[in-house]
């Protein structure tokens, strides 16, 4: 009974005695290939976050450019000629 049970269930070194180094080097071929696609992985989710960083402080200096030219746009006339008309007028007082 316990001779079946191991023909049915065999250990991994009796599948690389039975199938050759074939087995073995399959195994470590495709250990291979899923720790590479995994490194690469987590290499780029290093770089996603700094790309998004980038393009908000992108955003950010053409916000600042777009307030500054809408305040060198605002004209303020002659704001000496404006003061000088309030301090007569308190001065009448």
């Amino acid at each position: 009974m316990n001779f079946n049970s191991q023909l049915q269930n065999p250990t991994p070194l009796e599948v690389v005695e039975k199938h050759g180094h074939w087995t073995l080097a399959t195994i470590v071929i495709v250990l291979s290939a899923f720790l590479f696609v995994t490194w690469w992985y987590v290499d780029q989710m290093d770089k996603a976050p700094l790309a998004q960083n980038q393009s908000a402080s992108d955003q950010r200096a053409v916000e600042d450019a777009m307030l500054a030219n809408e305040v060198g746009a605002i004209d303020a006339g002659n704001i000496d000629a404006e003061f000088q008309s309030i301090d007569q007028d308190l001065n009448s007082l």
